[in-house]
């Protein structure tokens, strides 16, 4: 998926980012669509990875907590830079360059967004 580039994750050294949910209004018997669909969007990560949650008025919020794929001294903004770059050969159409530009045009800015 993205040409093994750098995808956005919880982790320790991470900030606050201003994300937005995707509101849908669907019966129980849709939830297990709903996270297959999920499941597909994100790569088929380990079953673990998808999860639910309470959040503010929402009852349920459908997530994936992907892992960390760079190591903590990967952690700046060189490394996943060279990463998205190799990325647009392995996958042009979908490298990691344009899932990037696409969080931050959402307004998905991390510590390390140099925009």
């Amino acid at each position: 998926m993205r040409g093994d580039g750098p995808t956005l994750v919880l982790h320790k050294s991470g900030g606050l980012v201003q994300g937005q949910l995707l509101v849908l209004d669907i019966k129980q018997s849709g939830l297990e669509q709903l996270t297959e669909w999920l499941w597909e969007r994100e790569g088929r990560p380990a079953r673990g990875r998808l999860k639910q949650m309470a959040l503010a008025d929402f009852e349920r919020v459908l997530y994936c907590d992907l892992k960390a794929t760079l190591r903590d001294r990967e952690i700046n903004a060189e490394s996943p830079a060279e990463f998205a770059i190799d990325s647009v050969h392995r996958t042009p159409a979908r490298n990691a360059i344009r899932y990037l530009a696409q969080n931050i045009a959402q307004g998905v800015v991390t510590p390390l967004t140099f925009v």
